[in-house]
């Protein structure tokens, strides 16, 4: 008897030492799913809300390639990432007006910037959300560190600063 005990004793001993967190694994979904899942119900009334500089979704008519260019939109569905509700209805609004076809821009569902992801051999991901523009498959731009970057000190000092606005300037010149 002392010997079944001991043996299921070392058994519930090395299963309790596996490893058994999970890693997750960013989604790619199509921008329908994507906004009518239960993280995202803000999503129509911040696209309604927003209106892009026609200018400069005019640039981006002109220089877009969708032979050579692609973007990549990671995002986490949640109001722990504030700065989903506002950039990314604002980038689908100035992509949609653009005429960015859907088959050049993949968008990822994420838990966080550590879930695995692809592309990950080729940038690190910082932060949530992240729009990255490839450029025959290179990775040739960051959006959104040119919006954090260049938004950061007008919007401590006006939040109702018009972050959207460098969207399209971020993708007029690629």
């Amino acid at each position: 008897m002392k010997k079944y005990i001991l043996i299921l004793l070392s058994v519930a001993f090395i299963m309790s030492c596996e490893d058994s967190s999970t890693e997750h694994t960013a989604q790619l979904m199509q921008l329908d799913n994507l906004v009518r899942t239960p993280g995202y119900s803000w999503f129509d009334i911040e696209y309604k809300a927003y209106e892009p500089n026609q200018q400069l979704v005019d640039e981006i008519k002109n220089n877009f390639d969708p032979q050579i260019h692609k973007i990549l939109v990671f995002l986490k569905p949640a109001c722990s990432c504030p700065g989903t509700h506002k950039l990314f209805p604002a980038f689908v609004k100035g992509s949609d007006l653009s005429g960015i076809p859907d088959a050049n821009i993949e968008y990822y569902s994420m838990r966080s910037n550590r879930d695995a992801y692809p592309y990950s051999d080729l940038f690190t991901l910082n932060e949530l959300p992240a729009f990255i523009i490839l450029k025959n498959g290179q990775p040739i731009y960051s959006v959104t560190d040119t919006m954090l970057t260049r938004t950061s000190i007008e919007y401590e000092l006006n939040p109702d600063f018009p972050v959207e606005l460098f969207i399209e300037d971020a993708l007029k010149n690629y």
